[in-house]
């Protein structure tokens, strides 16, 4: 069965926000997305996954994208920039707490962690 293309690229976003952070530089040093850049690639994929999927996702997987969005969501506004700084992305809880749902999703989703 063909790979749908925006599950693909949602697959590929979450992968990047489960990275530890010293990971994602050294996967591919000249492809390293930004935080910021992940979360709106996220935001974006996800939208569209759910929006055009032929399938919808289970309950486990729908939690667990919704759970993931929230907490990108609760991190964003003004209020909010300096989670978005390197040093945050590295140390703050609320990093860790989106990288360990990301891992969720994509254990929800059976994808392999990693890009």
């Amino acid at each position: 069965m063909p790979i749908d293309p925006q599950e693909a690229l949602l697959r590929s976003a979450v992968q990047g926000l489960a990275l530890p952070p010293q990971a994602e530089s050294h996967q591919n040093p000249t492809e390293t997305r930004r935080p910021d850049e992940l979360a709106h690639e996220f935001d974006d994929h996800y939208s569209a996954f759910v929006s055009n999927a032929v399938e919808l996702p289970t309950e486990k997987q729908l939690l667990a994208l919704q759970a993931l969005d929230s907490a990108l969501t609760a991190m964003s506004g003004p209020e909010s920039s300096a989670l978005w700084t390197e040093v945050a992305v590295k140390t703050h809880s609320s990093w860790r707490e989106v990288r360990r749902l990301a891992a969720v999703v994509l254990e929800a989703f059976a994808w392999r962690p990693g890009v």
